[in-house]
């Protein structure tokens, strides 16, 4: 990819997989026809994360901006939850209900939003850059590996 890939994420159904860049574009890459789809783009810095819905008929988005991006992918509607944040978003992860989205922001921070309502609900402050996290959808619960090499739920 000639700018760059900064995350790439399989959709849940379809044979493809979603690619964001350094220049803020998303494609859909299907591998049995080796074709690439863009999608409408509204992005400008680079792609932090990404992830669909259960089903795959939405995407959420985000980047440098601060700024969740929801993409209908049948009909390539987008809903925007602008300024979730005080630093651009490394990555997104979604509960089960595609009702909360957490987020780690670029300050060192998770930020926990509800999709519906569109309101910040809190944010965990000092977290490094370099943890992973990773949402049980199921669950509600989020787990963070930290660089000391221990994980909080």
């Amino acid at each position: 990819h000639q700018y760059g890939v900064t995350v790439t994420v399989p959709h849940p159904h379809d044979d493809c997989i979603a690619i964001g860049d350094n220049l803020g574009k998303i494609e859909l890459f299907y591998w049995k026809n080796n074709n690439t789809v863009p999608l409408k783009q509204w992005h400008h810095r680079p792609i932090g994360g990404i992830v669909f819905d259960e089903e795959g008929s939405q995407m959420v988005s985000g980047g440098g901006e601060a700024t969740i991006v929801i993409t209908q992918m049948q009909s390539g509607k987008l809903d925007f939850i602008p300024r979730v944040g005080e630093a651009g978003i490394l990555g997104i992860e979604v509960s089960a209900n595609f009702e909360l989205f957490s987020l780690r922001l670029a300050n060192n921070s998770i930020t926990f939003v509800n999709a519906r309502t569109q309101k910040l609900l809190s944010t965990i402050w000092g977290v490094s850059n370099n943890c992973g996290f990773q949402m049980s959808p199921h669950h509600n619960l989020l787990a963070i590996n930290t660089t000391s090499g221990t994980i909080q739920l």
